[in-house]
């Protein structure tokens, strides 16, 4: 069995998993934008930062189910990742249901 290879574009391309937002784009092609540029973003931080720890949070939660790693969890708070949707009155980027989608 082989395993997916996340890092290979062709497999995993944008377009081809969001194909509904086509259609958005026409009518605002700067929230499509906006909403590639997180999908990146996110892209990036879990290969950079995510991947390395896989295996080993991965059988830590297998032998203790209510584990949490409170160090990734500081670090996907300290690139942004846990504050999008928080309004922007609450130091938060503010972003809409439309991004969630």
């Amino acid at each position: 069995m082989t395993s997916a290879d996340f890092d290979r574009n062709d497999e995993f391309d944008f377009d081809d998993h969001f194909f509904s937002l086509k259609v958005i784009e026409k009518y605002d092609p700067r929230l499509v934008a906006q909403i590639k540029e997180m999908w990146a973003q996110t892209r990036r931080f879990c290969r950079e930062h995510l991947a390395p720890h896989v295996l080993s949070e991965d059988r830590k939660n297998a032998a203790d189910p209510h584990y949490i790693s409170w160090d990734l969890l500081r670090l996907a708070g300290q690139h942004g990742q846990l504050s999008n949707f928080i309004p922007t009155f609450m130091e938060g980027m503010g972003l809409d249901w439309w991004h969630l989608c």
